[in-house]
């Protein structure tokens, strides 16, 4: 590790017990987490897929939107 930062990997396959699954390209995240692009404005350009529960994918999107929101555990 470089300076205490994690670095995740991410590996092509189909999720065993998924309950939303988000698929977008890195430079995608990056622009969402560097506040750049908007998760919504990602979702209706096409730049962001979310499958699954529909519902509990909002609360995701939600709180990447408002840093403020409370983390509530998806389980």
């Amino acid at each position: 590790m470089h300076g205490g930062s994690k670095v995740g990997k991410a590996k092509k396959a189909e999720p065993k017990d998924a309950d939303v699954v988000v698929v977008m390209r890195p430079e995608t995240w990056a622009q969402i987490a560097q506040g750049q692009l908007a998760p919504y404005e990602a979702l209706y350009s096409g730049k962001l897929r979310v499958g699954g529960d529909f519902e509990k994918a909002k609360a995701i999107v939600k709180h990447l939107t408002d840093a403020s929101a409370p983390y509530v555990a998806p389980c």
